[in-house]
């Protein structure tokens, strides 16, 4: 593991640290279910001002979970306009700020 990708991690793991208990536990379910996350979310048929107004209700319930995976479904969806757009995988295609 590099020195950067490490002291990324350990920033993250800090973030994750200061979150409020049951946001932590909608973050840590996310990670450790990566896998069935993305199966859950790659696809979704949402737009994004739906996608952005479940959002608003999750946090509104306190549906941290939802809330999460909701933001998996945008990043996902980003991440699949930037393929397109350049052509290129995730692995391949320089990093954009989203």
């Amino acid at each position: 593991m590099t020195d950067e990708l490490e002291s990324k991690l350990n920033e993250l793991g800090t973030e994750i640290d200061a979150l409020p208990r049951e946001k932590k536990r909608a973050v840590v379910w996310v990670i450790e279910n990566f896998d069935l996350a993305v199966e859950m979310c790659g696809n979704s048929s949402f737009s994004d001002e739906e996608i952005q107004r479940r959002k608003e209700e999750a946090a509104e319930k306190e549906d941290h979970l939802g809330r999460a995976l909701l933001c998996l479904c945008q990043a996902l969806r980003k991440e699949g306009e930037r393929e397109r757009r350049t052509g290129k995988s995730a692995e391949e295609a320089p990093k954009e700020r989203v």
